[in-house]
């Protein structure tokens, strides 16, 4: 059997265990690292077959695997997900079934241990009707610059949740150079906030105006 994988983990040495099973099994792996490049995948033009997402994605956001499973939900409502952690939590995994943004979870294998279980429920979801993606709105009537209604809202959205890195990686598919330079300044900000140089309300102050030069490019 053939398809594509999504896997959204950041751990190095986790895609190293998971990729070899699952290219072994015949299945494409596409790798992404974050919660930002995850989103950007979102619209990008390959649509996987299943995604299997790390719960615990960042590990100074508790469980930002779950923001990605709802984007992904909301983009692909038919796309089967797998939640994969190295401890279950039931209670998250009881609400994300609930809500339907899972249909599987997996606990991730121990290092010397050979464990089959994630190729097993890729093969079985796999069988499932293939993933029907939500097309991104294509009206233009809220942007000055060609950005999709979707998009501008999906922005402000993280915007509004001080999600800086997320907002410029989904503006960067629509205006890079603005992006790259927006992306710039937010780095820079970050610098010199290691470097101690900036006063705490120094740096609330740059991310804001930061905050409006991305609303502004929408």
């Amino acid at each position: 059997m053939t398809g594509t994988v999504l896997l959204v983990e950041d751990g190095r040495q986790w895609y190293d265990i998971l990729r070899p099973n699952l290219q072994g099994s015949g299945y494409g792996v596409v790798w992404v690292q974050s919660k930002e490049e995850a989103f950007e995948f979102l619209f990008s033009s390959q649509k996987p077959d299943v995604a299997v997402v790390n719960l615990n994605l960042d590990k100074d956001v508790r469980h930002a695997g779950v923001k990605v499973l709802k984007r992904l939900q909301q983009r692909w409502p038919k796309l089967p997900r797998i939640l994969i952690s190295t401890r279950r939590n039931d209670e998250v995994i009881a609400k994300l079934r609930r809500e339907g943004s899972i249909e599987e979870f997996c606990e991730k294998p121990r290092d010397d241990e050979e464990d089959d279980t994630l190729v097993d429920l890729v093969g079985s979801l796999m069988k499932r009707p293939a993933s029907v993606p939500v097309p991104p709105t294509t009206t233009t009537s809220n942007s000055r610059f060609d950005v999709p209604a979707e998009s501008v809202a999906f922005i402000r959205d993280q915007v509004a949740a001080s999600e800086l890195d997320a907002a410029i990686g989904l503006l960067r598919q629509f205006r890079p150079r603005v992006a790259a330079k927006i992306s710039f300044a937010l780095n820079e900000v970050r610098r010199e906030q290691q470097r101690g140089t900036l006063t705490t309300e120094e740096v609330r102050a740059r991310r804001e105006k930061i905050a409006e030069r991305i609303l502004d490019a929408c």
